[in-house]
């Protein structure tokens, strides 16, 4: 099990990662980060978790990591100007779909959200939607030809699904 923590400094706002067994034992801190540690993801493989750091305060920017289950080779993912939520590995684990406010209001926390995938293995970044919808929590489907996310582009607020074709380009 992942679950972020202040234990490490308490009273101070601040969280990091840890994983423990199911029955609680053997709990291991498995980040050290100068920022706050949130939204833990396990791979599909459950060998490594990805997760965001909160870097600035007050909010400015959020970055991207990866890090082993036994806390070895935390690898910064992604570190651009605004706003990033974790959404979720395609089921082969070659790609890391999220959310970003890169390319609209980068230091509101409401505003342009849009969704991008990571390309692990290469560290290149698509983005996959381009609106004025806050397009969110975005989810590959099990057969890795769909990404499903919340968007309120037809507001209220619906669930859609992006069909994605060679790599992460979005289909037309």
């Amino acid at each position: 099990i992942a679950f972020i923590s202040s234990r490490a400094e308490p009273g101070k706002n601040r969280f990091d990662l840890y994983a423990m067994n199911s029955d609680g034992s053997e709990q291991q801190r498995l980040t050290h980060t100068t920022g706050s540690v949130a939204k833990p993801i396990y791979s599909p493989d459950g060998a490594t978790l990805a997760f965001i750091e909160w870097r600035e305060k007050p909010l400015r920017r959020t970055v991207l990591w990866r890090v082993g289950t036994d806390g070895a080779g935390q690898t910064l993912l992604e570190d651009s100007p605004g706003i990033n939520h974790v959404g979720g590995f395609s089921p082969d684990g070659r790609y890391l779909v999220f959310t970003s406010t890169r390319h609209g209001a980068q230091a509101k926390i409401s505003g342009n959200w849009d969704l991008y995938a990571l390309d692990l293995a290469s560290g290149t970044v698509e983005r996959l939607t381009e609106n004025t919808a806050s397009d969110m929590s975005p989810v590959f489907h099990p057969d890795g030809r769909r990404i499903l996310y919340r968007s309120d582009q037809d507001s209220p607020e619906e669930l859609y699904a992006l069909t994605v074709v060679a790599g992460m380009r979005a289909a037309d």
